[in-house]
């Protein structure tokens, strides 16, 4: 493509915050004044029926992670919260607005929820306005019905971790990258590295995201300039020092507690080896695969996986988006020596949501020259989103998934314990009923210090066994109980499901 002279760069964009600023409102004002009425209101109606989808979520029980989040740090202090090592369970910057959400509305399952369901649907809004300003409004609200009703987006869009940051960080970083390329504004690119920073202090493993976004910005910017590459290049260069600097500047609290070598070793896992990895990162891979298309049938993945390989023949934008997808990660993957567990591979599915609704938007425009020609473009698209959000939006509702392990009988003991035992008295639990029954109890308002070992010697002792992880009543009390005593009886108070409850009877 011919560049254009400076002069009319900068009567095109104008410099700094106020270009930014004006470019901005220019996007926005362009994206309402060329959209038709039924467009703009099956945009609000995709963005409430995703918003609905996800806040139907808030309720389900809670998982370990996200039992742990809170007890193990949301609710500590400040100091050890941003200090503390990025763990599996703690995600920093999540953590973070979760001890704030909790201390606003108190302890509940939907209030640790709160920040993950913003996030989830403040992504939805930024996700349309990329793919609208990159491509165009019809591919953009097909896209947006899939990610609406699109099962893992739903299912972390309310679920208390830090994935659901991550996704409009990116995709603000993308927009902002898509700026950079078209103005050559520097603060967009300063506003790139503060993005990419904040989606690596919510979850380290986003920096295959990280490292997609400055890929796919360069070359961009090498497919639309010539004599100014270099110049251009170098900035971005830039860009990639100011979000490394930002981002040790969120870490250097853990930095200064730990080592530098403890930050970037997951401590939870065993030290990678090639000849494990070699071993097992085709399973690996296929639990990322089944995850993400568990909802679906198979026919619709393989249909949306032929339509994503239209869209990268027939599309130079999403050839390089797609080609930055996997440099940034199979390379990134090979070095780790480790596949990284699949919520960390939901940001892919932006872009391969793209990519089906760039395929679906030809074959609507190939239909539509062959039925009608006449016809508005608009409403073989809206037909087309309202199907994606009745078939999809069934299958997340009613698909099965090999999902993780929640706990609904957490809720039950604290409730029964709550009501039945005195002040005073202690609860044990292990792995994995430890962090959901000390969230479980939280929520019941039970006494800060029910679940602390040791106590008065008056107190009563009762211990929740988990009967599908083969807990005995004795066992956790020999690892938690160091007393010492001849003889110790078990009294069976409370039977569920999956746990039981005994008192301890000397």
């Amino acid at each position: 493509m011919e560049e254009s002279s400076k002069r009319s760069r900068r009567k095109a964009h104008g410099r700094g915050w106020a270009g930014l600023w004006e470019d901005l409102r220019g996007s926005v004002s362009g994206i309402y004044g060329r959209s038709s009425i039924r467009h703009r209101w099956f945009f609000m109606a995709v963005v409430l029926l995703g918003t609905g989808l996800r806040i139907s979520r808030l309720g389900d029980a809670v998982s370990y992670n996200e039992a742990a989040a809170w007890s193990d740090h949301a609710h500590r202090s400040l100091g050890l919260l941003i200090s503390d090592l990025p763990l599996p369970y703690h995600h920093i910057l999540h953590d973070l607005l979760l001890r704030y959400s909790t201390a606003l509305f108190g302890i509940h399952p939907w209030s640790i929820r709160f920040p993950a369901l913003l996030a989830g649907i403040l992504l939805m809004p930024i996700f349309y306005a990329f793919i609208r300003n990159t491509f165009n409004r019809h591919i953009a609200l097909i896209a947006l019905c899939l990610l609406a009703v699109s099962g893992p987006f739903v299912e972390y869009g309310s679920m208390a971790r830090g994935y659901a940051l991550t996704w409009p960080l990116i995709m603000s970083a993308l927009i902002a990258g898509r700026h950079f390329v078209k103005s050559g504004n520097a603060i967009s690119l300063g506003l790139m590295a503060l993005c990419c920073a904040l989606a690596m202090w919510a979850v380290p493993t986003v920096v295959h995201a990280v490292v997609m976004v400055y890929l796919w910005t360069w070359s961009m910017v090498a497919d639309r300039y010539k004599s100014t590459v270099r110049r251009r290049s170098l900035k971005l260069l830039f860009s990639a020092v100011l979000f490394v600097l930002l981002t040790l500047l969120c870490y250097a609290p853990v930095l200064a507690e730990h080592s530098f070598a403890a930050l970037i070793d997951d401590p939870s896992t065993l030290d990678p080896t090639w000849k494990m990895f070699t071993a097992t990162y085709m399973d690996r891979a296929y639990d990322v695969w089944d995850y993400v298309t568990g909802t679906a049938p198979a026919p619709v993945c393989v249909l949306g996986l032929l339509a994503l390989a239209y869209a990268a023949y027939i599309s130079a934008k999403y050839r390089l988006l797609l080609v930055a997808l996997i440099l940034g990660s199979v390379p990134l993957v090979l070095l780790e020596q480790q596949v990284a567990s699949p919520p960390s591979w939901i940001y892919a599915l932006l872009v391969l949501h793209i990519g089906s609704a760039i395929g679906l938007f030809h074959l609507l425009r190939f239909l539509r020259g062959k039925v009608g020609p006449a016809l508005e473009m608009d409403r073989p698209t809206l037909l087309a989103s309202l199907v994606i959000l009745v078939c999809f939006g069934w299958w997340t509702l009613t698909g099965t998934r090999a999902g993780m392990e929640r706990f609904p009988e957490a809720p039950l003991v604290a409730e029964w314990f709550v009501r039945s035992t005195e002040p005073g008295d202690h609860l044990h639990a292990e792995y994995p009923w430890d962090a959901p029954m000390a969230f479980a109890l939280a929520c019941a308002h039970a006494d800060q210090g029910a679940m602390t070992k040791g106590g008065v010697s008056t107190a009563q002792q009762y211990y929740v066994v988990g009967i599908v992880d083969r807990q005995t009543a004795l066992g956790i009390w020999r690892t938690g109980d160091t007393r010492q005593a001849d003889h110790v009886g078990f009294q069976h108070v409370l039977d569920l499901r999956d746990v039981q409850v005994f008192k301890l009877v000397h």
